[in-house]
């Protein structure tokens, strides 16, 4: 059935019963298929019942009767917002629900049809079409009423239920795609807005009246479906009324992407933003949209909205008015929202949703200008003064409005809900069904719904049962009229526990607390559902949103650098032609230490990706296997491996599922694996098990993916059925005859490199590796000519900080640099490069290149020379209190793993034997990976697994003791062995015999700030340091602005570096090829600045630094 009218074609009268058939309601539904998409009793889980509609003659809907005998069953019908109904499971199980429905408007009870309460909803004036999601507090701000003066808007969010969308929308076109070009719903939107646009017209100020602008969308950049379509279509229906009689504007957050979806061509493009933000950055970036013509901040939040169970929203003065001040200075036009907020009277609040459900209070005070009650605040007088600065103020009196306070008022009780004559006067719907219906297949728009069911009787006569559902919104437990227990969304409280104790009755009384219009919700929720990222086999393409797509992507891993620097490096991706970006997921970084999980700063994941979204990049998530440098990164391939890697796949699966592209966010594709088929154990049972952990959650909101070299036996081992096989090689290869491997894997589908290698990493101790950028630019022009969707790895590289560097190993061992440059297109720094500039060119022969400032080299700073001090020796006193964190006594040399310590040293000490001839002593041991070697506290020699020194000639004389200090140089993440490699030194033998007894101390060395050497005790040795490693401290001051810098360690041995506390990671001038360390300005501050250096071979005599301007990363 096509409604043109819902007051037209349905008819009703109050105080009637009105029998309607359920045939007509679900029509359009039962016409189409028999797969029907149903929002399992209120769960945010989608499930898909794939099963046709039973015929049913009649559904009568009646008043309430005291009896509440139901005229007629129900059967499984389709639910849309779902708001509160709970799937219910009960152990033992209910049977047979009966379903009560109540609606009071200021006490009178509303004993009509649900059909006339359609109706009435139709005569209101907040109606609303939006759905915002995927969003954040500050950049996504909420709605409730256009401006009354200014603009008006189709859309608002704004703390009412539902944004203000009438929920029988929502069941009268099941399917509905919100805010799109689907007819069905602008057929609704167009009517209304030609009912609203009829009234104000005589109000625009064309026509002599007040209404100086007209808002077309509101934030519709925030929203999935970027349809351009509509809102042309939607500009052109209000400007058919409007015309030139007042300005059409658009408002949108202040990013790029959502400007790029929000606008429309013949309306004015404003932003709006909150106290947090940089008024000159989101002014410039509206000048990228409009060029020229007045900077507007369309909604300037001078408060915030609260919701219950937590605290009242203050946003303070003194920020309001200092950015009210400056956008006025600039000569900005201002909206404050709210400049009064009032009161969401009735049923009319809504909910936000982020990780919780949160409704909103009744008082939409917002700590705005005015308060509640319309009384001027102190924030109100303060706004006057900086707006009088401006403009002329009028000299209007106003009255202070007095209230009354009217005493204590006892209540008294005088009916209870659940009896007859409540059900009478209130009740408005009784029906029985198999499954509890949902508050809109009811058509009932808010509050209370009661379920009733008895109790099944079982043999064991238990006491004890747990009662389960997924509450939309709030429940309260009743058993044989006993209150027994409350189930919560807002605390997900879903399991309740009860004493059944023969009880043979259930009642479930569910509270609408209002309906979310703003927030990370599942838009499923809203049957608007039509984003996707899939494969067409048959035309071998990606399908974005059911349009062909080819990416071209780059690989930037969120852990290689500060947070702050995340969306400048992502907006230089983007303007060089990129649109995605690929990332690693580094398991070490959110779980360092069992059961301990990390997810905000720099590993906040889930920020990065929106962050991504909003800079207009798509994203992959790789999963947690990183053969990407990064230290200890590999699977272990047994039972007690799987379930420990279930559970963090579980976490980060979880946290970014909102983010798959099914779900509207940006994350399209999902690696299950990463060169799978270059690991020994080609274990068909461990890739099954990956795949159904992922398949679990992606399910096909986004597309699974594996990643291999283009051999045949790579690609034969690191297949997983079921998920899209693609390649990576470098530049120089067979193009066509690498593509011919992977279609021997997949037959059909989109052509893929999933790292395209532009650079290479660098070993301490080799050449820096650089790659011909011409090379690389040739060997990408070929494959997006072939229509290849490519990842380019990396396209930024970043640094190893702290002790993350890996190392690969095939004949030797190889430790990787801190700087993880990778001669990328980005530097370490994020600066572009000539590479850059090469590879943008050939990307715009292919795809457009996004309207964007071309990026420039950031400035660097050099804060001249440091001369440190020597502080603490390792091995003193001092050293070991203050570092040392494992004191233990063993028989033979633990690794560090079981020691529980996680990088970089170790110290063993041992008592040495009486030896025949100590002159000429000979020590082996088997080192991972650097070991210095101490006799009597001076140093013997060094041990090293890079070039396998695995024994060293000592003389022993009249030495009494050892000292083997261990580095652990990195985990190997890449190389033909098996990757379990422990740590610390093995099969220690003095002239061929093993020493007994060991005491061990591990060194706890991840931070170091200068006042952990408050304790000076140190030989101040320079030259070499026979008497083992040495902290020494400098400071410098900055007195201007912060900027990046490199600190320059030649002349110096090996060791590791401190700024302001933060690890650098680890310099070794003395092999190379790098010699300076990356030092982001995010690290440093105004004033003094403290550097810290752990050496354990050599201090120049000098004992100084320098910072630089320069990076040096291939000194010879």
């Amino acid at each position: 059935m096509k409604l043109k009218n819902p007051k037209k074609d349905i008819k009703s009268k109050k105080n009637e019963k009105t029998t309607v058939s359920l045939e007509e309601s679900v029509e359009s539904v039962t016409k189409e298929n028999n797969q029907i998409q149903h929002l399992m009793a209120g769960s945010n889980k989608l499930i898909k019942i794939k099963r046709k509609l039973k015929p049913v003659t009649d559904y009568t809907t009646t008043e309430a009767t005291t009896t509440r005998e139901p005229t007629t069953e129900i059967p499984f019908d389709p639910v849309y917002e779902g708001t509160t109904v709970p799937h219910t499971t009960l152990t033992p199980s209910t049977t047979n629900i009966s379903a009560i429905g109540y609606v009071t408007i200021e006490h009178i009870p509303l004993s009509t049809s649900t059909l006339t309460e359609i109706d009435n909803v139709e005569e209101e004036e907040t109606v609303s079409l939006t759905s915002e999601r995927n969003v954040m507090k500050e950049r996504f701000p909420p709605r409730r009423f256009p401006e009354v003066q200014r603009a008006l808007g189709l859309g608002q969010l704004g703390r009412i239920s539902q944004g203000g969308f009438p929920y029988w929308l929502l069941n009268l076109v099941p399917d509905i795609k919100l805010r799109t070009n689907d007819t069905r719903y602008f057929e609704y939107a167009e009517e209304y807005l030609n009912q609203l646009l009829t009234r104000v017209k005589p109000l625009l100020r064309g026509n002599g009246g007040p209404i100086v602008m007209v808002q077309v969308e509101n934030e519709y950049g925030s929203f999935h479906a970027c349809d351009k379509d509509y809102m042309t279509k939607l500009k052109n229906t209000i400007q058919n009324h409007v015309g030139t009689n007042a300005l059409l504007y658009t408002t949108d957050g202040s990013y790029r992407q959502a400007l790029r979806c929000g606008p429309v061509s013949g309306a004015y493009a404003t932003i709006d933003f909150g106290t947090s933000s940089n008024v000159t950055q989101n002014f410039n970036l509206m000048r990228e949209f409009e060029p020229k013509g007045p900077l507007v901040n369309s909604e300037f939040y001078p408060g915030w909205l609260s919701h219950w169970e937590e605290p009242f929203e203050r946003v303070e003065t003194l920020k309001i008015t200092k950015m009210l001040d400056e956008m006025l200075s600039l000569g900005a036009s201002v909206n404050m929202y709210m400049f009064y907020g009032g009161t969401n009277f009735a049923f009319s609040s809504g909910a936000n949703i982020f990780e919780n459900y949160t409704p909103d209070l009744t008082s939409y005070d917002y700590d705005a200008p005015l308060s509640e009650a319309g009384d001027l605040t102190a924030k109100y007088h303060e706004i006057k003064k900086i707006i009088s600065k401006y403009l002329p103020i009028p000299d209007i009196p106003i009255p202070i409005a007095s209230k009354g306070n009217y005493g204590t008022v006892t209540m008294r009780p005088i009916l209870n809900l659940f009896d007859p004559q409540a059900r009478t006067l209130f009740g408005t719907v009784s029906v029985q069904a198999k499954e509890p219906p949902t508050f809109e297949a009811l058509n009932l728009p808010n509050w209370l719904v009661l379920y009733e069911a008895n109790l099944p009787t079982t043999e064991t006569n238990e006491d004890q049962a747990t009662l389960s559902a997924v509450p939309k919104d709030r429940v309260l437990i009743y058993l044989d009229g006993r209150f027994s227990g409350t189930f919560s969304r807002t605390h997900k409280a879903m399991n309740v526990a009860l004493k059944v104790d023969g009880a043979k009755e259930v009642k479930l009384l569910v509270e609408n607390q209002g309906r979310v219009n703003f927030g990370d919700i599942d838009v499923e929720d809203f049957k608007i559902k039509n984003y996707s990222f899939a494969i067409d086999y048959e035309n071998d393409q990606f399908l974005l949103d059911g349009k062909p797509f080819r990416y071209v992507s780059g690989s930037f891993h969120y852990f290689r650098t500060p947070r702050q620097h995340w969306r400048d490096i992502l907006r230089k991706m983007r303007a060089g032609g990129l649109n995605a970006v690929s990332t690693y997921v580094e398991w070490s970084m959110h779980e360092p230490e069992f059961d301990q999980w990390v997810w905000n700063g720099d590993a906040d994941i889930v920020e990065f990706i929106k962050i991504a979204q909003e800079e207009d990049l798509e994203a992959f998530l790789i999963g947690y296997y990183l053969e990407s440098r990064i230290s200890n990164c590999a699977p272990k391939m047994n039972v007690g491996y799987v379930f420990y890697a279930e559970r963090f796949l579980n976490e980060i699966l979880r946290r970014t599922k909102p983010l798959l592209r099914g779900n509207g966010g940006p994350i399209i594709m999902v690696q299950v694996e990463n060169e799978y088929g270059s690991f020994y154990a080609c274990d068909d049972q461990y890739k099954s098990k990956m795949y159904e952990i992922f398949h679990r959650h992606v399910k096909n909101d986004a597309v699974l993916f594996t990643t291999d070299g283009s051999a045949r036996s790579m690609l034969k081992c690191g297949s997983i059925p079921g998920v899209y096989a693609t390649i990576d090689f470098g530049n120089g290869a067979n193009v066509p005859f690498n593509y011919k491997i992977m279609r021997e894997f997949s037959p059909k589908g989109p052509l893929v490199n999933s790292e395209y290698y532009p650079g290479w990493l660098t070993h301490w101790g080799e050449s820096f590796q650089r790659v011909n950028s011409h090379n690389v630019a040739k060997t990408l022009d070929e494959m997006l000519a072939y229509n290849v969707s490519v990842n380019i790895y990396m396209y930024y590289g970043g640094t190893n900080f702290a002790f993350t560097s890996g190392a690969n190993i095939n004949e030797n061992y190889w430790p990787q640099l801190t700087s993880y440059d990778y001669d990328a297109p980005l530097t370490e720094a994020g600066d572009p490069t000539p590479k850059y500039f090469e590879l943008r060119d050939v990307i715009a022969k292919h795809i457009p290149l996004p309207n964007l400032k071309t990026p420039a080299v950031a400035p660097k700073r050099g804060y001249g020379v440091v001369t440190m001090t020597s502080k603490v020796d390792l091995f003193s006193k001092a050293g070991r209190n203050t570092f040392g964190t494992v004191r233990a006594e063993f028989s033979k040399p633990p690794t560090f793993e079981s020691l529980g310590q996680n990088s970089y040293l170790v110290l063993y000490e041992a008592d040495l034997p009486l030896i025949e001839k100590p002159e000429n002593v000979t020590l082996v041991a088997v080192t991972k990976d650097r070991a210095l070697v101490y006799l009597n506290n001076n140093l013997a020699g060094v041990l090293n697994r890079m070039d396998k020194t695995y024994s060293l000639p000592l003389s022993a004389k009249n030495a009494r003791d050892i000292k083997i200090l261990v580095e652990n140089m990195g985990h190997v993440n890449f190389g033909s062995i098996d990757v379990e490699d422990f740590k610390g030194i093995f099969d220690v033998k003095l002239n061929g015999s093993p020493i007994a007894s060991w005491k061990v101390t591990g060194f706890k060395l991840a931070s170091v700030i200068d006042s952990d050497l408050g304790v000076k005790e140190t030989s101040g040795q320079t030259g070499h340091l026979h008497n083992g490693p040495q902290f020494l401290e400098g400071h410098f001051v900055i007195d201007g602005e912060l900027f990046d810098t490199y600190l320059n360690t030649q002349g110096w041995g090996k060791g590791v570096a401190y700024i302001n506390g933060f690890n650098l990671g680890r310099y070794w001038p003395s092999l190379g090829p790098q010699v300076t360390l990356y030092v982001p300005a995010t690290y440093l501050k105004k004033g003094k600045n403290s550097l810290v250096l752990l050496e354990q071979d050599y201090v120049p005599q000098s004992r100084s630094v320098e910072f630089q301007t320069k990076a040096i990363l291939d000194y010879q």
